[in-house]
């Protein structure tokens, strides 16, 4: 069901990050079934990611839309505020939700 809601970057450790933390799958669903409803234009890459710094990893949805900068982060601060921040900590410390946009020399 996620491959077809999300493509996979670095399929082997996105998929064995999944595969440890089987409890996020139904709420990565969730997640994009909310994400279309902000950004019906988007492709959603679902990747892991590792910060040494943080001492953290996870996953990263990346958002990826056409939509003009600023509209694009004023939607994902809509979508914050209306679904994201309602989500219990233990999935957002989890995950995170960034936006992949186009290039604007």
């Amino acid at each position: 069901a996620l491959d077809r809601m999300y493509y996979l970057k670095g399929r082997d450790k996105t998929k064995s990050y999944i595969g440890t933390h089987s409890e996020l799958v139904k709420f990565l669903l969730e997640t994009g079934n909310a994400l279309s409803k902000y950004f019906s234009d988007s492709t959603n890459y679902l990747l892991y990611y590792a910060d040494p710094e943080e001492d953290k990893d996870g996953l990263n949805i990346e958002v990826s839309t056409a939509i003009e900068p600023a509209a694009a982060y004023d939607i994902l601060d809509q979508f914050d505020e209306e679904f994201w921040l309602n989500v219990p900590r233990q999935f957002r410390d989890k995950i995170l939700i960034t936006l992949a946009l186009p290039f604007v020399p």
